[in-house]
């Protein structure tokens, strides 16, 4: 079952989350799902349809909120990916996020989980404190091999995962 946009608001802006819900009575573990760089295109939404068809309410937010209008997020996610001009509005967008508002903007996510009539979200609490705790944390691979990802896969499969000695 697909699922549909929800219109969350946080800083006074509306925020576009797409939400998938099981079929059945539930309540279903909820879990909040991170966009990637081109936002709750069509992809996101096939994952979170994906986790839905799996048992679970999956919610993702769309943290670009701030920076397009309703109108300007519905042309956007439809664009296939690699399309030109969502590569040319992405850019600018992403790097006006600052980690304050990607928090509020989950914080959001799990509230509507929590008030979801078919989700359960006990298990938040890790999840809440892995967004808490990526604030203080650096990778602890080279600059130049590791990502922004808290955890980061090499050749070898080992994960190399961000550490609290390696704080600023």
């Amino acid at each position: 079952m697909p699922g549909s946009l929800v219109t969350l608001t946080v800083d006074e802006s509306p925020m576009q989350t797409y939400v998938a819900v099981p079929e059945g009575d539930g309540p279903f573990p909820g879990v909040a799902v991170a966009q990637h760089r081109l936002g709750i295109d069509v992809f996101m939404r096939n994952i979170c349809d994906r986790l839905a068809e799996a048992g679970y309410v999956a919610a993702a937010p769309d943290i670009y909120h701030r920076g397009w209008s309703l109108e300007q997020f519905a042309e956007i996610t439809a664009m296939p990916r690699g399309d030109e001009r969502a590569e040319a509005v992405l850019p600018s967008l992403s790097a006006a996020l600052t980690e304050p508002e990607v928090v509020r903007d989950m914080n959001a996510t799990f509230t509507h989980l929590k008030e979801h009539p078919h989700a359960s979200i006990q298990g938040a609490f890790s999840a809440r404190v892995a967004v808490a705790l990526r604030h203080s944390l650096r990778p602890t691979a080279s600059r130049a091999r590791s990502s922004r990802s808290p955890v980061r896969m090499t050749k070898t499969r080992r994960p190399q995962i961000w550490s609290a000695s390696t704080r600023n």
